[in-house]
Protein backbone atom coordinates (compact mmCIF):
# COMPACT_ATOMS: atom_id res chain seq x y z
CA UNK A 1 0.00 0.00 0.00
CA UNK A 2 3.12 2.36 0.95
CA UNK A 3 4.57 1.32 -2.40
CA UNK A 4 1.75 1.94 -4.41
CA UNK A 5 1.07 5.69 -2.50
CA UNK A 6 4.50 6.82 -3.53
CA UNK A 7 4.58 5.53 -7.07
CA UNK A 8 1.42 7.71 -7.54
CA UNK A 9 3.09 10.61 -5.74
CA UNK A 10 6.42 9.98 -8.05
CA UNK A 11 4.69 9.93 -10.92
CA UNK A 12 2.76 13.07 -10.31
CA UNK A 13 5.58 14.81 -9.24
CA UNK A 14 7.27 14.03 -12.61
CA UNK A 15 4.39 15.20 -14.59
CA UNK A 16 4.11 18.36 -12.81
CA UNK A 17 7.89 18.76 -14.09
CA UNK A 18 6.86 17.82 -17.42
CA UNK A 19 4.21 20.36 -17.10
CA UNK A 20 6.20 23.22 -15.46
CA UNK A 21 9.37 22.75 -18.02
CA UNK A 22 6.95 22.63 -20.82
CA UNK A 23 5.17 25.95 -19.41
CA UNK A 24 9.35 27.20 -19.39
CA UNK A 25 10.06 26.89 -22.67
CA UNK A 26 6.90 28.23 -24.24
CA UNK A 27 7.13 31.20 -22.28
CA UNK A 28 11.13 31.35 -22.74
CA UNK A 29 10.45 30.72 -26.66
CA UNK A 30 7.96 33.51 -27.08
CA UNK A 31 10.13 35.77 -25.46
CA UNK A 32 13.71 35.29 -27.50
CA UNK A 33 12.76 33.32 -30.26
CA UNK A 34 14.46 30.19 -30.04
CA UNK A 35 12.77 27.42 -28.04
CA UNK A 36 16.66 26.00 -28.43
CA UNK A 37 17.91 28.50 -25.29
CA UNK A 38 15.87 26.69 -22.32
CA UNK A 39 18.66 25.83 -19.36
CA UNK A 40 18.67 22.17 -17.15
CA UNK A 41 20.70 22.33 -13.97
CA UNK A 42 21.76 19.07 -12.87
CA UNK A 43 23.53 17.98 -9.74
CA UNK A 44 26.75 18.70 -10.55
CA UNK A 45 25.42 22.46 -10.48
CA UNK A 46 26.44 22.86 -14.51
CA UNK A 47 23.55 23.33 -16.98
CA UNK A 48 23.35 22.52 -20.50
CA UNK A 49 20.96 23.34 -23.63
CA UNK A 50 18.56 21.48 -25.88
CA UNK A 51 20.21 17.96 -25.59
CA UNK A 52 19.65 17.69 -21.81
CA UNK A 53 15.83 19.72 -21.81
CA UNK A 54 15.16 17.34 -24.77
CA UNK A 55 16.03 13.66 -22.62
CA UNK A 56 14.24 15.26 -19.47
CA UNK A 57 11.07 15.50 -21.80
CA UNK A 58 11.57 12.09 -23.44
CA UNK A 59 11.73 10.74 -19.94
CA UNK A 60 8.66 12.85 -18.91
CA UNK A 61 6.75 10.71 -21.55
CA UNK A 62 7.23 7.60 -20.54
CA UNK A 63 4.77 5.66 -19.03
CA UNK A 64 4.31 4.81 -15.30
CA UNK A 65 5.35 1.43 -15.36
CA UNK A 66 8.41 2.13 -17.39
CA UNK A 67 9.58 4.43 -14.27
CA UNK A 68 8.74 2.09 -12.05
CA UNK A 69 10.75 -0.75 -13.97
CA UNK A 70 13.20 2.12 -13.65
CA UNK A 71 13.36 2.62 -9.91
CA UNK A 72 13.41 -0.92 -9.24
CA UNK A 73 16.49 -1.66 -11.82
CA UNK A 74 17.90 1.36 -10.00
CA UNK A 75 17.38 0.21 -6.53
CA UNK A 76 18.80 -3.11 -7.39
CA UNK A 77 22.40 -1.24 -7.33
CA UNK A 78 22.69 -0.87 -11.50
CA UNK A 79 26.44 0.53 -12.35
CA UNK A 80 24.45 2.78 -14.60
CA UNK A 81 22.60 5.24 -12.27
CA UNK A 82 22.79 9.12 -11.33
CA UNK A 83 21.76 10.56 -8.61
CA UNK A 84 19.12 13.33 -9.02
CA UNK A 85 18.55 16.03 -6.31
CA UNK A 86 15.09 16.14 -5.01
CA UNK A 87 13.30 19.54 -4.08
CA UNK A 88 13.16 17.91 -0.65
CA UNK A 89 17.02 17.53 -0.28
CA UNK A 90 16.32 13.46 -0.70
CA UNK A 91 18.63 11.96 -3.65
CA UNK A 92 16.92 9.25 -6.21
CA UNK A 93 18.59 7.46 -8.60
CA UNK A 94 18.07 8.10 -12.31
CA UNK A 95 18.79 4.98 -15.24
CA UNK A 96 20.19 6.64 -18.03
CA UNK A 97 22.23 9.02 -16.02
CA UNK A 98 25.72 7.91 -18.43
CA UNK A 99 23.80 9.34 -21.60
CA UNK A 100 22.39 12.64 -19.95
CA UNK A 101 25.91 13.59 -18.68
CA UNK A 102 28.14 12.17 -21.49
CA UNK A 103 25.40 14.41 -23.83
CA UNK A 104 26.34 17.44 -22.17
CA UNK A 105 30.25 16.96 -21.92
CA UNK A 106 30.09 16.56 -25.55
CA UNK A 107 27.97 19.88 -25.93
CA UNK A 108 30.98 21.12 -23.72
CA UNK A 109 34.09 19.60 -25.53
CA UNK A 110 32.31 20.74 -29.17
CA UNK A 111 31.37 24.21 -27.64
CA UNK A 112 35.30 24.61 -26.70
CA UNK A 113 36.68 22.97 -29.83
CA UNK A 114 34.83 25.62 -32.09
CA UNK A 115 35.91 28.52 -29.59
CA UNK A 116 39.61 26.92 -29.87
CA UNK A 117 39.23 27.32 -33.70
CA UNK A 118 38.00 30.99 -33.69
CA UNK A 119 40.90 31.85 -31.70
CA UNK A 120 43.50 30.48 -33.62
CA UNK A 121 44.15 27.85 -31.43
CA UNK A 122 45.54 24.34 -32.99
CA UNK A 123 44.72 21.32 -30.59
CA UNK A 124 47.62 19.50 -29.48
CA UNK A 125 47.57 16.18 -31.27
CA UNK A 126 49.99 13.64 -30.29
CA UNK A 127 50.18 9.96 -32.74
CA UNK A 128 51.12 6.97 -30.99
CA UNK A 129 54.98 6.10 -31.60
CA UNK A 130 55.12 3.13 -33.44
CA UNK A 131 57.61 -0.20 -34.42
CA UNK A 132 58.89 1.96 -37.16
CA UNK A 133 59.48 5.29 -35.39
CA UNK A 134 60.94 3.21 -32.45
CA UNK A 135 63.36 2.18 -35.02
CA UNK A 136 64.40 5.21 -36.40
CA UNK A 137 64.86 6.74 -33.30
CA UNK A 138 67.43 3.97 -32.25
CA UNK A 139 69.14 4.33 -35.74
CA UNK A 140 69.21 8.20 -35.14
CA UNK A 141 71.09 7.35 -31.64
CA UNK A 142 73.71 4.89 -33.04
CA UNK A 143 74.77 7.44 -36.12
CA UNK A 144 75.35 9.84 -33.19
CA UNK A 145 76.90 7.48 -31.40
CA UNK A 146 79.55 6.40 -34.13
CA UNK A 147 79.94 10.42 -34.98
CA UNK A 148 81.07 10.80 -31.63
CA UNK A 149 83.25 8.12 -31.84
CA UNK A 150 84.90 9.39 -35.35
CA UNK A 151 85.37 12.33 -33.88
CA UNK A 152 87.09 11.49 -30.42
CA UNK A 153 89.56 9.24 -33.21
CA UNK A 154 89.86 12.08 -35.46
CA UNK A 155 91.18 14.19 -32.38
CA UNK A 156 93.41 11.23 -31.38
CA UNK A 157 95.58 11.15 -34.16
CA UNK A 158 95.63 14.62 -34.45
CA UNK A 159 97.18 14.73 -30.96
CA UNK A 160 99.71 11.92 -32.14
CA UNK A 161 100.68 13.48 -35.10
CA UNK A 162 101.66 16.73 -33.41
CA UNK A 163 102.90 14.96 -30.96
CA UNK A 164 105.41 13.23 -33.22
CA UNK A 165 105.66 16.06 -35.74
CA UNK A 166 107.42 18.33 -31.83
CA UNK A 167 109.62 15.13 -31.65
CA UNK A 168 110.80 14.89 -35.00
CA UNK A 169 110.82 19.07 -35.71
CA UNK A 170 112.56 19.83 -31.92
CA UNK A 171 114.39 16.47 -30.85
CA UNK A 172 116.14 15.22 -33.25
CA UNK A 173 119.10 16.39 -34.82
CA UNK A 174 117.61 16.08 -38.65
CA UNK A 175 116.93 20.49 -38.47
CA UNK A 176 119.78 21.14 -36.60
CA UNK A 177 122.22 24.32 -37.96
CA UNK A 178 124.96 23.65 -40.28
CA UNK A 179 125.77 26.62 -41.57
CA UNK A 180 125.67 30.37 -41.78
CA UNK A 181 126.05 32.26 -44.83
CA UNK A 182 126.93 36.05 -45.26
CA UNK A 183 126.34 38.72 -47.91
CA UNK A 184 126.62 42.20 -48.19
CA UNK A 185 129.46 42.57 -46.18
CA UNK A 186 132.76 44.54 -46.95
CA UNK A 187 133.88 46.04 -43.34
CA UNK A 188 132.18 43.10 -41.59
CA UNK A 189 134.12 40.36 -41.66
CA UNK A 190 133.73 36.67 -40.52
CA UNK A 191 135.31 36.24 -37.69
CA UNK A 192 132.86 39.22 -36.45
CA UNK A 193 130.00 37.28 -37.44
CA UNK A 194 130.85 34.27 -35.74
CA UNK A 195 131.99 35.61 -32.38
CA UNK A 196 128.06 36.96 -32.37
CA UNK A 197 126.38 34.27 -34.13
CA UNK A 198 128.67 31.39 -33.85
CA UNK A 199 127.12 29.41 -31.03
CA UNK A 200 123.93 28.54 -33.50
CA UNK A 201 126.03 25.88 -35.31
CA UNK A 202 124.58 22.52 -34.08
CA UNK A 203 121.24 24.29 -32.43
CA UNK A 204 117.51 23.43 -33.71
CA UNK A 205 116.92 26.00 -36.31
CA UNK A 206 112.96 26.07 -34.72
CA UNK A 207 113.93 26.65 -31.81
CA UNK A 208 115.75 29.81 -32.80
CA UNK A 209 114.51 33.35 -33.35
CA UNK A 210 115.58 35.71 -36.30
CA UNK A 211 114.50 38.93 -34.25
CA UNK A 212 117.12 37.59 -31.22
CA UNK A 213 119.40 37.22 -34.29
CA UNK A 214 118.76 40.24 -36.04
CA UNK A 215 119.09 41.68 -32.69
CA UNK A 216 122.48 40.49 -31.46
CA UNK A 217 124.19 41.67 -35.51
CA UNK A 218 123.07 44.85 -35.00
CA UNK A 219 125.21 44.95 -32.19
CA UNK A 220 128.36 44.90 -34.37
CA UNK A 221 129.04 48.75 -34.83
CA UNK A 222 129.60 48.38 -38.42
CA UNK A 223 126.05 47.11 -39.69
CA UNK A 224 123.33 49.10 -40.25
CA UNK A 225 120.79 46.47 -40.57
CA UNK A 226 120.79 42.68 -41.33
CA UNK A 227 117.99 40.83 -42.69
CA UNK A 228 117.99 37.13 -41.24
CA UNK A 229 116.37 34.33 -43.47
CA UNK A 230 116.12 30.54 -42.49
CA UNK A 231 116.37 27.83 -44.87
CA UNK A 232 115.38 23.90 -44.28
CA UNK A 233 117.26 21.64 -46.91
CA UNK A 234 119.96 21.94 -45.79
CA UNK A 235 119.10 23.47 -42.52
CA UNK A 236 121.06 27.43 -42.27
CA UNK A 237 120.77 30.62 -42.06
CA UNK A 238 121.41 33.34 -44.07
CA UNK A 239 122.44 37.03 -43.19
CA UNK A 240 122.31 39.81 -45.65
CA UNK A 241 124.34 42.79 -44.48
CA UNK A 242 123.55 46.48 -45.09
CA UNK A 243 127.01 47.73 -43.76
CA UNK A 244 127.48 51.53 -42.27
CA UNK A 245 128.45 54.71 -45.02
CA UNK A 246 131.14 56.09 -43.15
CA UNK A 247 131.18 60.11 -43.44
CA UNK A 248 133.18 61.51 -41.52
CA UNK A 249 135.87 61.27 -38.68
CA UNK A 250 137.20 63.31 -35.87
CA UNK A 251 140.07 63.05 -33.59
CA UNK A 252 139.25 62.24 -30.19
CA UNK A 253 141.88 60.98 -27.42
CA UNK A 254 144.27 60.58 -30.00
CA UNK A 255 141.72 57.95 -31.84
CA UNK A 256 140.27 58.40 -35.32
CA UNK A 257 136.87 58.56 -34.83
CA UNK A 258 134.57 57.31 -37.46
CA UNK A 259 130.84 58.74 -37.99
CA UNK A 260 127.85 58.15 -39.94
CA UNK A 261 125.81 60.74 -41.16
CA UNK A 262 123.56 60.09 -38.09
CA UNK A 263 126.32 60.90 -36.05
CA UNK A 264 126.99 57.69 -34.84
CA UNK A 265 130.41 56.23 -33.92
CA UNK A 266 130.76 53.17 -36.20
CA UNK A 267 134.14 52.35 -35.37
CA UNK A 268 137.82 53.78 -34.02
CA UNK A 269 139.78 51.27 -34.53
CA UNK A 270 140.78 51.61 -37.80
CA UNK A 271 139.08 49.48 -39.74
CA UNK A 272 137.83 51.78 -42.27
CA UNK A 273 140.00 54.16 -44.78
CA UNK A 274 139.38 57.90 -44.03
CA UNK A 275 140.62 58.55 -47.65
CA UNK A 276 137.65 59.16 -48.86
CA UNK A 277 135.90 60.68 -46.06
CA UNK A 278 136.36 63.78 -44.91
CA UNK A 279 138.02 65.37 -41.36
CA UNK A 280 136.18 67.57 -39.52
CA UNK A 281 137.45 70.59 -37.06
CA UNK A 282 135.98 73.06 -34.78
CA UNK A 283 134.22 70.62 -32.73
CA UNK A 284 135.46 68.31 -29.28
CA UNK A 285 134.38 65.45 -27.89
CA UNK A 286 134.75 64.63 -24.31
CA UNK A 287 133.90 60.91 -24.71
CA UNK A 288 131.96 58.51 -26.78
CA UNK A 289 130.74 54.50 -27.18
CA UNK A 290 131.14 52.87 -30.10
CA UNK A 291 127.65 51.67 -31.61
CA UNK A 292 126.01 55.29 -30.69
CA UNK A 293 125.57 58.23 -31.09
CA UNK A 294 128.27 60.96 -30.50
CA UNK A 295 127.61 64.42 -28.60
CA UNK A 296 130.09 67.27 -28.25
CA UNK A 297 130.61 70.09 -25.88
CA UNK A 298 128.69 71.87 -28.33
CA UNK A 299 124.82 70.85 -29.31
CA UNK A 300 124.86 74.05 -31.84
CA UNK A 301 127.78 72.50 -33.79
CA UNK A 302 126.51 68.81 -33.34
CA UNK A 303 122.89 70.50 -35.26
CA UNK A 304 125.17 72.29 -38.30
CA UNK A 305 127.59 68.96 -38.78
CA UNK A 306 124.42 66.50 -38.73
CA UNK A 307 122.90 68.48 -41.48
CA UNK A 308 126.24 69.34 -43.49
CA UNK A 309 126.73 65.28 -43.55
CA UNK A 310 122.82 64.57 -44.75
CA UNK A 311 123.04 67.44 -47.24
CA UNK A 312 126.24 66.12 -48.84
CA UNK A 313 125.39 62.57 -48.78
CA UNK A 314 121.88 63.14 -50.59
CA UNK A 315 123.65 65.50 -53.45
CA UNK A 316 126.69 62.53 -54.02
CA UNK A 317 129.78 64.97 -53.17
CA UNK A 318 130.02 63.00 -49.75
CA UNK A 319 132.56 61.18 -51.81
CA UNK A 320 134.86 64.14 -52.78
CA UNK A 321 134.47 66.86 -49.59
CA UNK A 322 138.22 67.05 -47.85
CA UNK A 323 137.47 68.75 -44.67
CA UNK A 324 134.56 70.77 -42.82
CA UNK A 325 135.40 73.40 -40.71
CA UNK A 326 133.16 74.57 -37.94
CA UNK A 327 135.90 76.61 -36.23
CA UNK A 328 133.72 79.79 -36.64
CA UNK A 329 129.80 79.73 -36.66
CA UNK A 330 129.43 82.64 -38.41
CA UNK A 331 131.79 81.72 -41.37
CA UNK A 332 131.19 77.44 -42.08
CA UNK A 333 133.69 76.04 -44.81
CA UNK A 334 133.90 73.38 -46.46
CA UNK A 335 136.75 72.21 -49.44
CA UNK A 336 135.42 70.06 -52.51
CA UNK A 337 138.15 67.99 -54.37
CA UNK A 338 140.98 69.95 -52.38
CA UNK A 339 140.49 72.85 -55.37
CA UNK A 340 137.58 74.50 -54.52
CA UNK A 341 137.25 76.61 -50.36
CA UNK A 342 133.26 77.49 -50.40
CA UNK A 343 132.30 79.39 -47.52
CA UNK A 344 128.77 79.48 -46.31
CA UNK A 345 128.17 82.51 -44.06
CA UNK A 346 126.26 81.32 -40.73
CA UNK A 347 123.98 78.09 -40.19
CA UNK A 348 120.70 79.99 -41.99
CA UNK A 349 119.59 77.68 -44.99
CA UNK A 350 122.38 75.97 -44.86
CA UNK A 351 121.00 72.86 -46.58
CA UNK A 352 119.77 75.08 -49.53
CA UNK A 353 123.18 76.44 -49.83
CA UNK A 354 124.85 72.77 -50.07
CA UNK A 355 122.45 72.56 -53.20
CA UNK A 356 122.74 75.18 -54.90
CA UNK A 357 126.22 74.34 -54.58
CA UNK A 358 125.92 70.60 -56.30
CA UNK A 359 123.88 72.42 -58.78
CA UNK A 360 126.54 74.88 -59.75
CA UNK A 361 129.64 71.79 -60.03
CA UNK A 362 127.10 69.70 -62.08
CA UNK A 363 126.15 72.44 -64.70
CA UNK A 364 128.54 72.83 -67.46
CA UNK A 365 129.24 76.82 -66.57
CA UNK A 366 132.04 75.41 -64.48
CA UNK A 367 135.04 73.82 -66.20
CA UNK A 368 135.88 70.33 -64.43
CA UNK A 369 139.60 71.35 -63.20
CA UNK A 370 138.52 75.31 -62.03
CA UNK A 371 140.41 75.84 -58.61
CA UNK A 372 139.60 79.09 -56.48
CA UNK A 373 137.00 80.35 -53.92
CA UNK A 374 132.89 80.04 -53.75
CA UNK A 375 130.85 81.93 -51.99
CA UNK A 376 127.80 80.25 -50.85
CA UNK A 377 126.65 82.86 -48.30
CA UNK A 378 123.56 84.37 -49.99
CA UNK A 379 120.86 81.63 -50.10
CA UNK A 380 120.11 80.82 -54.34
CA UNK A 381 123.22 82.40 -55.29
CA UNK A 382 126.94 80.78 -55.99
CA UNK A 383 129.69 83.13 -56.94
CA UNK A 384 133.06 81.86 -58.14
CA UNK A 385 136.13 83.60 -57.27
CA UNK A 386 139.01 82.29 -59.21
Amino acid sequence: MNNKRKNGSMQRRVELVNNSDNSKRQSNASQSGNGSDTRLYSQRGSYDYSIGARRVSNTARRSSADIRAERSSSRSGSADGRTLQRSGGASRSYPGGDIYFAAGRKASEQRNRSAAAESGAAEPRRRPMTEADRRRRMEETRKKYRRRVQRMRAAAVLFITAAAMIILVFMTPVFNIDRITLSGNNIVTKDMIEEKVGYLIGRNLFSTSSGRIRDIMLEIPQIDDVRVSKKLFPPSIELSISECTPAAYMLSSNKVVVIDSDMKVIDDSGAFSTDTIPSVSGISIPSYEVNKQVSSDSAEKDEILKTMLRSFEATGLLDKITYISLDDLTEIKFNYDNRLECTCGSQLELDRKIRMFAETINSSSIEGNVTGTMDLGTPGQAVLQP
